[in-house]
C-alpha cells in the first residue's frame, strides 16, 4: 500500500513537473516568434567590431530617444554601434527583469543604459515586498484560471435571471481584456462594438471602445470615430468617470482649436472637476495649463492634491516657475517634489531596480544608469551606492541640460505632455537632448 500510494504522488509530481515544462516551452516559443521580427531588424546593425548598445526603459524609451541616440554616435563614429529599443509602453520593473535575461542573450549587448522605474508607485506599496512572484509559476496561473473558470460555471448555475446582464458584461470584460494583453486591439474593438449594441449604455463598453479607436487600433479613421465618441460621452449622464473622454477632447483641440479648448477646459472644471482626481489629470493638465485662469489652476491644485502622487504637484509648480522666469521657486519646489519622493521610498521598486543592475552588472556588461529629465540623479546614486558594483556603474544625469533648456524654450518645444508633474514624454528636439548627453558619455567611456 505505501509503494502504491508513493507512486501515485511521484506520477502526480512527475506530471506536473512535466506540464509545467510544456507551459514553459509553449510561453518560450510564443515570445520567441513575437521578438524574431526585432531580432532581424537589429542583426543587420551588428557587426564584427561593432558595440551593441541596449536601450531599456518604458514609454519614454520605446520610439524616443534611441533614434537619435543612433543618429548622434553614427554621426561621430559610422557604422561603430548598433543601438538597440527594448523599450516598451506601460512596463513595470518586474516585467523588465522577467525579460532581461532573453534580452541578453538574445542581443549579446555591449552596454546597457537603464532609464527606468517611472512606472513603478512613488510611494510604498506594503503588500507586495517579495520580488519573486508565485504568478511566474505557469502551473499556478493555469490554476488560478480553472479555479475562475469553475468558480463562474458554479456562480452561474446559483444566479437567478435578474443578474445575467451582469454575468454577460463580465465575459466581455475578460475577453476583451485578453485581446488587449494579446496586442489584438481591432477585435477587442469588435466584441466591444457588438456589447454596445445591446447594451448602449454600459460606461464600460463605451469608454474602452472611445480608447481602442483613438489610442490602439491602427487604422488612422477610427481615431476620428473615437473623438466623437468623446465628444457625446461628455454629456452621457450615465458614464460617471469621464477623465479618458476630456483626455482625448483636450488633446485633440491643444493641436488643433483653441477656441474649442477653452471652452472644454471650462467645462471640464465647471462640471467635471473630479477627473482631476485620476490618473489622466497630469496629462489633462499638461493640454491646458497656458489657458487656464488663476483660478481654475487654484481648483485644479486643490483636487490633485487629494491623489496620492503629491511630488506632482510639485513638479508641475517647478515648471510653472521656470516658465514665468521665476528660477529661485522653481528650485524650491523641484527640491520638495524631490524631498517627498525621497521620505517615503517605494522599497519594492527600489529592490526591483536594484536586481536589474546587479544582474546587468554580474554578466560583465557595461551598466548606464540615466536618470529622467530634469530629476536629480542623487536618488539613483544614494539607492546603490552601499552595493559592492556601485564603481561599475556610469550614470548620466539629465537634470540640468533639461533645466537650462525650459529656462529659454517652451516647454511644448521639449516634451509633448505633462504625465509626470515635471517632465513628459520627449518631443523630437527632448530625445535629441537626452541622446546628445547619453552619446558624449558613450564615447567618453569607451
Amino acid at each position: 500500500m505505501l509503494k502504491k500510494t508513493l507512486s501515485i504522488f511521484f506520477g502526480l509530481f512527475l506530471s506536473l513537473l512535466v506540464l509545467e515544462i510544456f507551459l514553459q516551452s509553449v510561453s518560450f516559443a510564443v515570445k520567441y516568434i513575437k521578438d524574431y521580427k526585432t531580432y532581424y531588424k537589429y542583426k543587420s546593425f551588428k557587426t564584427k567590431n561593432s558595440v551593441t548598445i541596449l536601450c531599456i526603459g518604458e514609454s519614454t524609451t520605446a520610439g524616443q530617444y534611441p533614434i537619435q541616440l543612433q543618429e548622434a554616435l553614427n554621426s561621430v563614429k559610422p557604422g561603430k554601434f548598433a543601438v538597440v529599443d527594448c523599450g516598451i509602453p506601460a512596463i513595470t520593473l518586474t516585467e523588465i527583469l522577467d525579460n532581461f535575461d532573453t534580452n541578453v542573450k538574445q542581443y549579446n549587448p555591449d552596454i546597457i543604459l537603464f532609464m527606468t522605474g517611472i512606472n513603478e508607485s512613488s510611494y510604498p506599496d506594503e503588500n507586495n515586498e517579495k520580488i519573486f512572484n508565485i504568478k511566474k509559476i505557469k502551473i499556478y496561473r493555469l490554476t488560478v484560471l480553472l479555479k475562475m473558470h469553475i468558480m463562474s460555471l458554479i456562480k452561474q448555475k446559483s444566479e437567478q435571471i435578474n443578474n445575467e446582464t451582469n454575468n454577460i458584461e463580465n465575459d466581455c470584460v475578460k475577453q476583451v481584456v485578453f485581446l488587449q494583453n494579446n496586442g489584438k486591439f481591432t477585435e477587442a474593438a469588435r466584441l466591444l462594438e457588438k456589447a454596445l449594441q445591446k447594451e448602449p449604455d454600459n460606461e464600460y463598453f463605451y469608454v474602452t471602445l472611445t480608447q481602442l479607436y483613438c489610442d490602439f487600433v491602427p487604422d488612422k479613421n477610427f481615431g476620428e470615430i473615437g473623438y466623437k465618441m468623446a465628444l457625446k460621452g461628455i454629456d452621457m449622464d450615465f458614464i460617471k468617470d469621464k477623465s479618458y473622454l476630456y483626455k482625448i477632447i483636450l488633446e485633440y483641440n491643444s493641436q488643433n482649436n483653441r477656441e474649442k479648448l477653452k471652452f472644454y477646459t471650462n467645462k471640464a472644471v465647471n462640471e467635471s472637476i473630479e477627473i482631476f482626481k485620476t490618473g489622466w489629470a497630469y496629462f489633462i493638465y499638461g493640454y491646458i495649463k497656458d489657458i487656464v485662469t488663476p483660478e481654475q489652476k487654484k481648483q485644479i491644485f486643490s483636487i490633485m492634491r487629494q491623489t496620492d502622487r503629491p511630488d506632482q504637484i510639485y513638479g508641475i509648480m517647478a515648471i510653472d516657475s521656470l516658465k514665468s522666469g521665476n528660477f529661485e521657486q522653481a528650485d524650491k519646489y523641484f527640491q520638495t517634489a524631490e524631498k517627498l519622493r525621497l521620505d517615503l521610498p517605494n522599497q519594492r521598486r527600489n529592490k526591483l531596480y536594484k536586481s536589474l543592475i546587479k544582474k546587468s552588472v554580474s554578466f560583465n556588461i557595461k551598466t548606464i544608469c540615466m536618470q529622467y529629465p530634469v530629476r536629480s540623479i542623487e536618488p539613483l546614486k544614494n539607492l546603490l551606492k552601499n552595493e559592492d558594483y556601485f564603481n561599475k556603474i556610469i550614470f548620466i544625469s539629465n537634470e540640468n541640460n533639461f533645466k537650462e533648456m525650459l529656462k529659454i524654450h517652451p516647454y511644448k518645444d521639449i516634451f509633448k505632455d505633462q504625465f509626470a508633474g515635471d517632465f513628459g514624454h520627449c518631443t523630437y528636439f527632448g530625445n535629441k537632448l537626452i541622446a546628445e548627453n547619453a552619446a558624449k558619455t558613450i564615447l567618453e567611456e569607451l
